[in-house]
């Protein structure tokens, strides 16, 4: 198993990925479920600090996005910037779609409910180091252990720059969830959407060290 820096070539990889995990969402418009993946995969790009694509005998396996400043250093920052205008546009388009500004206002209130899972951390003193803030398997890959492979890299390189401390992370239940507290995390937090009686957001944290 490779472990790498995430490349502009992989996109396509990753945009696969993400519409076969998720692309039920937006039902059978091939459009909508594209620019749904564009603008997602793009924003958390555009957000990391660094991004880990793990690949093997050179095929894409999976990917995961970090936020933490330290490993944030001397990094180029040009990928960041044209990922960031990718998503600004493809938001764009989303909202002229047909069934496009509900897409929209779903993300807007998954940002909504991030935050409140925040604060929610923060009155119970809890604070944290870094955030994963995306993890995503390739569909051949799930299944496989290839989430736990990439987890172990994610903190490995957390330990490199960490002597201790918290990271932290946020999922729903649209998203495999159960994965995090069969693999050492604790939930911290969690939102119950008002607006949706089956779909509750979390907030998971586990130490670096």
């Amino acid at each position: 198993m490779l472990f790498r820096k995430f490349r502009e070539e992989d996109f396509p990889c990753v945009l696969e990925a993400y519409d076969q995990a998720w692309g039920w969402e937006q039902g059978a418009n091939p459009l909508l479920r594209l620019a749904a993946a564009r603008f997602y995969v793009a924003d958390m790009i555009a957000t990391s600090d660094e991004v880990i694509v793990a690949e093997e005998n050179g095929v894409f396996q999976g990917l995961a996005c970090l936020v933490d400043p330290l490993l944030r250093q001397g990094e180029d920052d040009s990928v960041r910037l044209r990922f960031r205008k990718v998503a600004a546009e493809t938001l764009g388009d989303l909202a002229q779609m047909e069934g496009g500004k509900r897409e929209v206002e779903f993300m807007e209130q998954l940002a909504r409910s991030g935050k409140r899972l925040e604060a929610q951390l923060r009155e119970q003193g809890i604070g944290w180091d870094a955030e994963l803030l995306f993890l995503l398997c390739a569909g051949h890959a799930r299944g496989k252990g290839m989430g736990k492979a990439i987890a172990g890299e994610v903190f490995a390189r957390l330990r490199s720059v960490h002597h201790s401390g918290t990271v932290m992370l946020k999922t729903d239940t649209h998203c495999s969830w159960q994965f995090y507290p069969k693999n050492g995390w604790r939930q911290a937090a969690c939102y119950p959407w008002p607006e949706a009686e089956d779909f509750t957001a979390f907030a998971f944290t586990r130490p670096i060290a």
